[in-house]
C-alpha cells in the first residue's frame, strides 16, 4: 500500500484551519483505515504499519487533521517505535493553537504521540540517539509554546488535552492514554509484557521544562481554576509534580491554598 507524495493543499480540514491533504493522500489514509477495520494478522500488521506511518511522516501535519488519517494515527501511534516517532512528532508540534494542537482531531493525535514517548523510550534499543534527539527537541518546542500561552491552551477544548499529555511526558508519569479505537478485527496490541513506562530515564531537558511549566501555572493560577478543562490541567500538574518529587510542587500547592483559603483576619480585627 503506497502513495506518491502530493503534498498538502492549503485550507482547513473539518474546521477550516490548517493544511488539508490532497485528495489522493486523503484517499490513501481512508483506505488504510478501512484495511485496519477489516482486520489484519500480526504478520500483515507488521508489514502494514511501517508503510502507513512512513506515508504519514511524509504527508506532514495535514494527516493529523484529516478524518481518516487522524484515526489511523491514533490506532498506530501507541505501538510506534522511537525511530519512527522521531519523524512523526516534530511536524505535529508547530503552530500553537492555530496548528495541530488546537484542532479537535489533531489534538487527539498529538496526545497519542506524546503518550507514546515514555513507552518508546523504555523500549528503545540500539542506536537511537538521532530519534531521541528529534523527540526531545519536539517536546521542548511544544513545551515552550505551551508555557508562553498556557492560559489559552488550558482553557481550549482541544489544547487542554495536549497540556495534560505534555505534563505527563515531562514528569515521566504515564497516563491513561488515548482510548483505543475500535477497528474491527485488527489486533494492534503487541503480545507479551505491557510497555515499560515506570523508571524510564528521561532526557535531561525534561525536568527543567516541567519546572518552567509549573512556574507558569503558579503565575496564572487565578485563570486556571475554570473552565473544567483548565482545572483538569491544574490537577494533572499537581499529580505530576508530586510524583516527580519536584520542589515546584510545594510552591504550587502553597499558591493554590493561598487562593482557595486566604488568611483570615487577625484576632484583634474580628
Amino acid at each position: 500500500m503506497g502513495l506518491r507524495r502530493g503534498g498538502a493543499a492549503r485550507g482547513g480540514a473539518g474546521t477550516g484551519r490548517g493544511p488539508r491533504l490532497e485528495p489522493d493522500a486523503a484517499g490513501y489514509f481512508r483506505r488504510a483505515l478501512e484495511t485496519l477495520r477489516e482486520g489484519l494478522s500480526p504478520e500483515e500488521l507488521a508489514l502494514f504499519a511501517p508503510n502507513v506511518l512512513a506515508e504519514a511522516a511524509a504527508a506532514g501535519p495535514g494527516v493529523a487533521l484529516d478524518p481518516g488519517g487522524s484515526r489511523v494515527l491514533q490506532a498506530l501511534l501507541p505501538h510506534t517505535p522511537l525511530a519512527v516517532l522521531g519523524g512523526l512528532l516534530p511536524p505535529l508540534v508547530g503552530g500553537g493553537l492555530g496548528g495541530v494542537a488546537g484542532h479537535p482531531l489533531g489534538a487527539r493525535v498529538l496526545e497519542a504521540a506524546l503518550g507514546r514517548v515514555l513507552p518508546a523510550l523504555g523500549e528503545a534499543v540500539g542506536q537511537v540517539e538521532g530519534a531521541m534527539g528529534q523527540v526531545e527537541g519536539a517536546v521542548g518546542q511544544l513545551a515552550a509554546v505551551v508555557r508562553d500561552d498556557l492560559v489559552a491552551f488550558a482553557r481550549h477544548p482541544a489544547g487542554s488535552f495536549v497540556v495534560r499529555a505534555l505534563l505527563r511526558v515531562l514528569g515521566g508519569v504515564p497516563g491513561a492514554g488515548v482510548p483505543q479505537l475500535s477497528l474491527g478485527g485488527a489486533e494492534l496490541k503487541a503480545k507479551g509484557a505491557e510497555p515499560k513506562t515506570e523508571g524510564v530515564e528521561l532526557p535531561p531537558s525534561f525536568p527543567p521544562l516541567l519546572t518552567q511549566l509549573a512556574e507558569a501555572f503558579e503565575q496564572h493560577l487565578g485563570s486556571l481554576q475554570s473552565p473544567p478543562g483548565a482545572s483538569l490541567c491544574l490537577q494533572v500538574a499537581l499529580e505530576v509534580l508530586h510524583r516527580s518529587q519536584s520542589p515546584a510542587c510545594s510552591r504550587l500547592c502553597d499558591a493554590i491554598i493561598g487562593q482557595l483559603a486566604p488568611p483570615g483576619p487577625a484576632p484583634a480585627e474580628r
